[in-house]
């Protein structure tokens, strides 16, 4: 099965910092703008993304600016809003793949 790639531009606005719970993966502001970019539910951990839906599991490396800016959010600094490009390898199904940052 070949697998495309799917470029998703990311920005994590000042009211996703406001509304973000901390240390909470499926609602922290990267986890919100992930839902807007993608419409769909992710969770958030430091250096990684997933979303579970549909019978299948994405797994997204994040750029280390959105890994440091959890991180930073988690141990209660305020970090300022920002944006960032994922890729995600999609199955010409329409399955998704393990997927990774782009540069």
């Amino acid at each position: 099965m070949q697998a495309r790639k799917q470029s998703i531009h990311v920005t994590v606005t000042a009211d996703d910092i406001g509304n973000g719970n901390r240390c909470d993966p499926w609602s922290c502001p990267v986890a919100r703008a992930l839902w807007r970019a993608t419409g769909a539910k992710w969770a958030v951990y430091s250096g990684s993304a997933y979303r579970i839906g549909e019978g299948k599991r994405t797994a997204v490396l994040l750029p280390d600016t959105a890994s440091s800016f959890v991180r930073d959010y988690d141990n209660l600094c305020y970090p300022e809003p920002m944006e960032f490009d994922i890729e995600i390898h999609v199955a010409e199904s329409g399955a998704q793949m393990q997927s990774v940052c782009s540069p």
